[in-house]
């Protein structure tokens, strides 16, 4: 299953959200977790998280385009690095010509598999683009959320990016980040999208991320961890298997 998160700008921190969502995905719920980073743009999580946890470029991307056209089924646990347990992340190469060209070479089969998965697969798409190579992973998103800030200039583009979504995938949801100056719920309405949750703005704990990783002692009691905790809980309720899919598959953490 692929949870898919864009933007339609303005650095709203959606990588930051995607690696949060992974990693606070509620305890009681046994999937696998995976954030593959799908920034046509280029990736950061290695660079960002490398003293911290230790991540470096490979395995990534690059090497899950490569599994996947050679293989109808592929364990998306060796292709990625742990960082909790039960979840991993997929990092993507820093420049933009190996990541498109990767997310090219995932196309409709490799989004398939993804969107057939059991685990719980979080594709941090970057910035939103009609040409972006990452829109085969959005098309085949269970849940796409289009991440913004509730600011005017993000209220005026938002509807556009709705109507590029829409036209992919019919179930798309919004995240705001912080709750000025305009009221997220009146933003939600404006854009007509049904508002999934608001991350509290709380650039401390959001440069903690960025620079110290996940395992900050800071970061758990911080209004970040426990925004984007309340809606992985939501998400983790919408999408939950089946109890007798659960079984099947194992339901390994």
């Amino acid at each position: 299953m692929i949870i898919a998160l864009t933007s339609q700008g303005a650095s709203p921190g959606v990588t930051t959200l995607a690696s949060l969502l992974g990693w606070l995905w509620p305890a009681s719920d046994a999937r696998r977790r995976f954030v593959v980073e799908a920034d046509p743009t280029g990736g950061v999580i290695a660079a960002r998280w490398h003293a911290a946890h230790g991540l470096t470029n490979e395995p990534g991307l690059v090497d899950l385009a490569a599994a996947q056209a050679h293989a109808t089924a592929v364990d998306l646990a060796s292709l990625a690095q742990p960082l909790a347990d039960g979840f991993a992340v997929i990092p993507a190469p820093p420049r933009p010509e190996p990541c498109g060209a990767s997310l090219r070479a995932l196309n409709e089969r490799g989004a398939d598999a993804l969107a057939a998965s059991d685990d719980v697969v979080i594709v941090d798409g970057g910035r939103f683009s009609p040409t972006s190579p990452a829109l085969g992973l959005l098309a085949r998103a269970e849940v796409v959320i289009a991440v913004g800030r509730p600011r005017l200039e993000e209220i005026q583009r938002i509807p556009s990016l709705a109507a590029e979504l829409r036209s992919l995938r019919p179930v798309v949801d919004l995240v705001t980040v912080g709750s000025d100056p305009y009221d997220p719920s009146e933003m939600a309405a404006h854009v007509d999208l049904p508002l999934l949750g608001v991350v509290a703005d709380d650039p401390r704990a959001a440069d903690g991320v960025r620079v110290d990783g996940l395992a900050g002692k800071r970061l758990a009691r911080s209004d970040l961890a426990r925004s984007v905790g309340a809606i992985a809980g939501r998400l983790a309720a919408r999408t939950a298997l089946p109890s007798s899919a659960v079984a099947e598959s194992g339901g390994t953490a």
